[in-house]
C-alpha cells in the first residue's frame, strides 16, 4: 500500500492522474490494484463540469476518440507557448492542457 497526502494533489483531477500514473505507466509489471479515496479529497475535486458529452459538444467530436495533448511550459516564453497552442489545435488536438511543475503555484513556470 502506498498513502499520499490528498494536499499533493492540490484538489486537481489531472494532478491526482498524474501521480498515480504518471511515470509508473512506463514500468512493465506495475499495477495499480484498487484505490481508497479519502473524503477530504473527494470534496477537493468537486467532480467534471461538463462530464463527456459536454465535452463532445464543446469540441464538436461527436463521433471519433477525443485526443488530447499536455504542453509543459517550463522555459517558453507566453509568445512560444502561444504559438506551440496554435498549432496543435490546427493539427486537430480536441483538449490541450498546460502543465507547470508540480504543486507550483507562482509565474515562474511561463516566461
Amino acid at each position: 500500500m502506498i498513502s499520499f497526502d490528498p494536499g499533493a494533489v492540490c484538489g486537481d483531477l489531472p494532478q491526482l492522474l498524474n501521480l498515480l500514473f504518471g511515470n509508473i505507466s512506463f514500468k512493465s509489471g506495475t499495477l495499480i490494484v484498487d484505490l481508497g479515496w479519502p473524503a477530504e479529497l473527494l470534496a477537493a475535486l468537486r467532480g467534471p463540469r461538463l462530464g463527456i458529452a459536454g465535452l463532445r459538444e464543446l469540441t464538436g467530436a461527436r463521433d471519433r476518440p477525443l485526443l488530447c495533448t499536455v504542453l509543459k511550459p517550463l522555459g517558453l516564453s507566453a509568445p512560444q507557448l502561444a504559438q506551440l497552442t496554435y498549432g496543435f489545435a490546427r493539427a486537430g488536438v480536441d483538449l490541450i492542457k498546460e502543465r507547470s511543475q508540480p504543486g507550483r503555484s507562482d509565474e515562474r513556470a511561463v516566461r
